[in-house]
């Protein structure tokens, strides 16, 4: 009767494990939030707000290129008109609906390359207790990632299951949120150009011409009809005699960064090992073999993900951390295949449970007294600024790789004594 009892327990699951992957999502968000207040706007979140609250016409403080990320502002701004609450209330219920989201997408990903319902869970999991995803836009909810996270793994889901019209359109639209939503534009282009190479169909031309022509237009047309009056680099600040954009493009090379310096590479490899943590936790040499073969099908795509992820973030802004999570498309993906290798259920609980000690999960963090200064340098990675923290989270790092290695070990004897008893009662 129990077996018959659980077993119907794990169809219904089964049946209907969109709503479970969503209940799970919701508690998660839920549990995560009650150790997590909202920190007071600042830097770019307050240019976010100043679109909210003033809108796009007629406004004197809009400043690049966060004008140009007006997706999340504008959804703000007319949720506000509408039902009267506060931008910083709607921003903060935008945050959390985000992350909700970015939970189901991360499990909708993982289904959709062949994991069962555990495996995609445990993924969806690791994405929870990754800082960025919701830990962070909790405690800095006027920040717009959490919607290009959203969106970018939306997309690459699409491109995956060959709907190209809807990866190009969420590509598209997100430009509008941040600009490294063009990289599932971009892997549109590499696809179609692939085929176009091998068969000669003019559709896939059509399609890379297509893509180009809608990419570039999302790109530039907004920082053509939008007047900004200051503009924001790497390292500097361009305030222009009146509202418009000709000296946005005029000074534009002074905007963007020259050779990256010694410090930023070393914070771009530190903020790789940071956010790819769940996979360092449970590599090994033949694993990594077995996921390169198992992906064979989706090495172009990941691989091209995760190169243009990381050259927009080296050539990027300050935020490289939150900049390599862009690729949480591909790290779902690898999950997924790691997670199929046959680990043992310890070793990836011990895994998870390192996330959520390394990203600080389970502590109170942000309120009113705390800025987001504070909770980037608490994690550190940020522009070139290399010092004791830098040094003192690569340490961590390599501790839990080391746990890890040491539980494998023990799940490893433990396996192989069970077996040898297994033998000895049951011998052939």
């Amino acid at each position: 009767m129990h077996d018959e009892g659980s077993g119907d327990r794990q169809r219904w699951s089964e049946e209907h494990h969109l709503i479970v992957a969503a209940l799970v999502a919701l508690g998660l968000v839920a549990a995560i939030g009650l150790t997590t207040g909202a920190t007071p706007p600042a830097n770019d979140g307050l240019h976010y707000l100043n679109v909210a609250e003033e809108g796009l016409v007629d406004n004197p403080r809009l400043a690049a290129p966060f004008a140009y990320r007006f997706g999340t502002p504008i959804i703000v701004r007319l949720v506000h008109r509408v039902t009267s609450l506060g931008v910083p209330d709607v921003f903060l219920i935008v945050a959390l609906l985000s992350t909700w989201g970015t939970l189901i997408a991360a499990y909708l990903l993982a289904r959709s390359v062949r994991a069962t319902m555990a495996v995609s869970l445990a993924a969806m999991a690791a994405v929870a207790f990754s800082f960025f995803h919701v830990k962070f836009p909790l405690a800095v909810p006027t920040m717009v990632d959490v919607q290009g996270f959203l969106l970018i793994m939306l997309a690459l889901w699409a491109l995956l299951k060959d709907r190209y019209g809807t990866c190009l359109v969420l590509s598209c639209l997100g430009i509008f949120f941040k600009e490294f939503l063009i990289v599932p534009a971009l892997l549109i282009i590499v696809q179609k150009s692939r085929v176009y190479i091998h068969r000669r169909e003019t559709v896939s031309l059509l399609w890379v011409l297509t893509t180009v022509c809608l990419a570039i237009a999302c790109f530039v047309i907004p920082r053509i009809a939008i007047p900004v009056t200051v503009g924001y680099g790497v390292n500097m600040r361009w305030d222009f005699g009146a509202p418009g954009h000709r000296e946005y493009f005029e000074y534009l090379r002074y905007f963007l960064p020259g050779a990256p310096d010694a410090g930023r590479l070393v914070n771009l490899c530190f903020a790789l090992s940071s956010y790819w943590l769940p996979v360092l936790l449970l590599a090994t040499p033949a694993r990594m073999k077995d996921v390169w073969e198992d992906l064979s099908s989706l090495r172009l795509i990941c691989m091209t993900h995760v190169s243009l992820v990381v050259l927009l973030a080296l050539f990027g802004g300050t935020n490289i951390m939150i900049f390599v999570a862009y690729t949480v498309p591909v790290l779902v993906i690898v999950l997924v295949s790691l997670l199929r290798r046959g680990i043992h259920p310890a070793e990836t609980a011990v895994a998870l449970v390192a996330l959520l000690l390394f990203n600080r999960i389970p502590f109170v963090m942000g309120g009113a007294a705390t800025t987001i200064d504070d909770l980037l340098r608490f994690y550190g990675g940020w522009w070139s600024r290399v010092d004791e923290v830098t040094a003192g989270r690569t340490l961590e790092i390599s501790g839990f790789i080391l746990l890890l290695c040491v539980v494998r070990l023990i799940t490893r004897r433990t396996a192989k004594s069970e077996s040898s008893e297994e033998v000895i009662r049951h011998p052939s």
